[in-house]
């Protein structure tokens, strides 16, 4: 396994690679109105239309903003979704000993937003589980992304 690590507020989080896509740093964004505060609305990234959710609300942090806060383009359900972080470090391969299990149970919202716990010299390091941080109504505003994008075809 290899994961992509971030920092959100002097945290390290990571999300493994087959989920990424790319990595840009953070584009104009059009607000949407009426949406959670996490999300913070769309980007265009070349001939695409792509939702942007900043993880750092989502999971409960004060966003800032630098010249190191960047967005990790993932693949969540068919769908590119852009996540913003702090802070992006450099690609992990960790040694399967130091991979644990997430000690958080079932009914623990954190349970589904962390797939393991990776451990290194400089500390722990969070994996996010995309799917878990994402839910059913941001799989409603990302569909809107893709009835964005099917009628900028059209036209």
């Amino acid at each position: 396994m290899r994961f992509l690590s971030f920092e959100i507020q002097a945290e390290q989080f990571g999300i493994q690679l087959e989920t990424i896509k790319e990595v840009i740093a953070f584009p104009t964004v059009t607000p949407t109105p009426g949406t959670p505060t996490y999300f913070l609305g769309f980007m265009r990234l070349r001939d695409q239309i792509l939702p942007v959710i900043d993880l750092r609300i989502r999971l409960g942090y004060v966003p800032t903003l630098t010249h190191d806060t960047a967005v990790v383009v993932c693949e969540w359900n068919g769908n590119s979704v852009g996540l913003v972080v702090d802070c992006i470090h450099t690609v992990v391969a960790p040694d399967e000993k130091d991979i644990m299990k997430t000690p958080l149970s079932a009914d623990n919202q954190g349970a589904t937003l962390i797939s393991c716990v990776v451990r290194s010299d400089a500390g722990l390091t969070l994996l996010l589980d995309v799917k878990g941080v994402l839910n059913a109504s941001d799989e409603d505003l990302i569909r809107s992304k893709s009835t964005l994008n099917q009628l900028r075809h059209a036209g």
